[in-house]
């Protein structure tokens, strides 16, 4: 059996490449969109995801676990998490996550682009991921003014 790798490639006029790998588990604590599902997850779930110290893959990854459960609990309060050159240099990513139906983290959407060019544009950037990410949360059948767990 073969299997297709797909990958998805932005390349801007500076050269600055951002490209994924579409299907690639990665572990939470890499980039922003695992890290916006942890935040909603079960205490549990997030001790057992920090008792594994994290990998740095830049000098920037914050590898700290207290420092960590921190951003975790600003990630809730504020239903949105901005990181930049943790995961690679020169990389900005911008994550919110999505609810189901009974007010649980079912998913996470995410823009990531380099950080030259979203750096000006990042208060508008964050607020397009929130409203996006409630739009999908409410055809999902989530409540937004439900207690999101």
């Amino acid at each position: 059996m073969k299997f297709l790798r797909i990958q998805k490639e932005n390349e801007n006029h500076e050269g600055l490449k951002v490209n994924t790998l579409v299907g690639v588990r990665r572990p939470y604590l890499y980039g922003v969109l695992g890290q916006a599902i942890l935040a909603f997850l079960p205490e549990k779930q997030i001790e057992r995801v920090l008792s594994i110290p994290p990998q740095p893959h830049t000098q920037h990854t914050v590898t700290d676990a207290a420092r960590i459960r921190e951003r975790l609990k600003q990630i809730k309060r504020e239903r949105v998490f901005v990181q930049s050159n943790e995961t690679s240099l020169g990389v900005t990513g911008i994550s919110a996550p999505v609810f189901d139906m009974n007010g649980n983290v079912a998913a996470a959407i995410a823009i990531v682009g380099p950080e030259v060019h979203l750096h000006d544009q990042l208060e508008a950037m964050r607020n397009l991921v929130i409203e996006t990410s409630n739009k999908i949360s409410s055809k999902m059948g989530c409540s937004m003014t439900e207690t999101i767990r």
